[in-house]
């Protein structure tokens, strides 16, 4: 699997549908394709502030080291981001336990975020440049 950037209205349309959600308007969309050259993943970039971009990911299984050294790398090289922040319902386990093997740090919990009760509260994860080095190493 390899990144593909610059088709965004085609990644977010092809991560709509799949996924059968409206998507918030993003700043860029980035492609997870395969041999085949087919779409298996998506990353949204959503509401970048010159700093901070939030990062919203679709795509079971596909999220590998490489991938998400490869998102790292375009948000800290190519964007300019200073930080790059994940927010997920407490219930996607593999998510929470995944992020924290990537770099990402544990920064807080939005109570009620998703829903009524506490499985929707949102966890929020956050990577800085200096915690991402090993990731980009990785991309390079």
């Amino acid at each position: 699997m390899r990144i593909v950037a610059g088709h965004d209205h085609e990644v977010a349309a092809w991560a709509q549908d799949k996924y059968e959600r409206g998507l918030r308007p993003y700043d860029a969309a980035l492609a997870i394709v395969n041999k085949q050259e087919q779409i298996v993943g998506a990353a949204t970039l959503h509401e970048f502030n010159g700093s901070n971009v939030e990062l919203c990911y679709w795509g079971p299984n596909t999220l590998t080291r490489y991938i998400a050294g490869a998102i790292a790398y375009f948000c800290f090289r190519t964007i300019k981001a200073n930080r790059i922040t994940c927010r997920t319902p407490r219930w996607n386990k593999p998510v929470v336990r995944h992020l924290p093997k990537l770099g990402f740090k544990y920064e807080g919990l939005l109570r009620r975020y998703y829903g009524p009760d506490r499985k929707h509260d949102a966890i929020i994860f956050g990577l800085l440049l200096s915690d991402a080095e090993r990731l980009l190493r990785n991309s390079a």
